[in-house]
């Protein structure tokens, strides 16, 4: 056996220590790919609310505003002697739209169903900027001779979210 000394025999330790076995390498993929790809989905799907949260309170904002131009409408009635619905009529069983941007007035049917742009500054309206994803509309309900209901939408998004809130207005004159 000494003639052959130079011969190595590989023992079953030495072939184990060599490196990863075709087997083992496959098994480290597969689970590498199931932790990167339930890490993609959950980012993906945090990424989703994120955006449907966004637009969420962008339309509760979007729908606080006509109903507060509604109410400046009526407070502006109340200190030039108006009657408290002057200017509101055509909104009675009708849809109309807020636009706080138009100095010419704040309360129409022109733009009813129409997209709101938003401009450089950040504000929404229907004169200038890039088209939003939101449409606003509102009406108003006669609840006795003191008393209106203010009913607004604002739709948003490619699914046709809505966010839908209403108050009540009174005659305090």
């Amino acid at each position: 056996m000494k003639y052959f000394s130079f011969i190595k025999h590989e023992t079953k330790k030495d072939i184990s220590s060599r490196g990863f076995t075709l087997i083992e390498m496959l098994v480290a993929v597969l689970i590498i790919s199931l932790v990167l790809g339930v890490g993609f989905n959950v980012i993906g799907r945090g990424m989703i609310t994120l955006f449907s949260s966004r637009d969420q309170i962008t339309a509760f904002y979007l729908a606080q505003e006509a109903v507060e131009s509604v109410k400046n409408v009526r407070d502006t009635n109340f200190l030039g002697k108006n009657d408290w619905l002057e200017g509101l009529d055509v909104c009675f069983n009708n849809d109309c739209a807020v636009d706080i941007l138009d100095s010419d007035g704040i309360i129409n049917t022109v733009h009813n169903n129409s997209y709101l742009k938003k401009n450089s500054s950040g504000a929404y309206g229907y004169a200038d900027g890039e088209d939003s994803r939101f449409i606003r509309s509102f009406n108003l309900e006669d609840l006795g001779g003191q008393e209106v209901r203010i009913n607004v939408v604002v739709v948003y998004g490619r699914g046709g979210k809505s966010f839908t809130t209403s108050e009540h207005i009174f005659n305090w004159r």
